[in-house]
C-alpha cells in the first residue's frame, strides 16, 4: 500500500450495509454510502466509497471482518489489494501484511 491516502471501496447487501455504515461511523471513518441498481432498477447491492488515511485502513479492515463471515461482505478494495468474495481468513492475512509494515 502506499503511503498517504488509500481510496476504500466495499459492496455489500442493504442489511450488512446498514450495520457496517455504523461501524465505519465508530471509527471516524468517513465514507459515502451508494445504492448500485441491478440491470432491472432494482437495487441489488450498496456500496460504501471514501478516502482513509493509510494508518487507517487496518483499523477500517477490522470493522468489516465480523461482516465477512457468511460471504455479506461482496467485495473490498483498499488501495492496492482487492478482495472479491472475502473469507475471514483473506482479512485477516491482509491484517497480518499491514501489522508487519512500519508505520509511516
Amino acid at each position: 500500500m502506499s503511503d498517504g491516502v488509500e481510496y476504500v471501496v466495499v459492496i455489500s447487501g442493504t442489511e450488512t450495509m446498514a450495520a457496517l455504515a455504523a461501524g465505519l461511523n465508530e471509527i471516524e471513518v468517513d465514507a459515502d454510502v451508494a445504492e448500485l441498481q441491478g440491470l432491472g432498477g432494482s437495487i441489488d447491492e450498496w456500496m460504501i466509497a471514501g478516502t482513509v488515511a493509510s494508518h487507517v485502513v487496518a483499523r477500517l479492515l477490522k470493522a468489516v471482518h465480523p461482516f465477512v463471515d457468511g460471504r455479506r461482505i461482496k467485495s473490498i478494495k483498499a488501495g492496492d489489494i482487492e478482495i472479491v468474495r472475502p473469507r475471514p481468513e483473506d482479512v485477516a492475512k491482509v491484517l497480518d501484511l499491514l501489522a508487519k509494515q512500519p508505520e509511516r
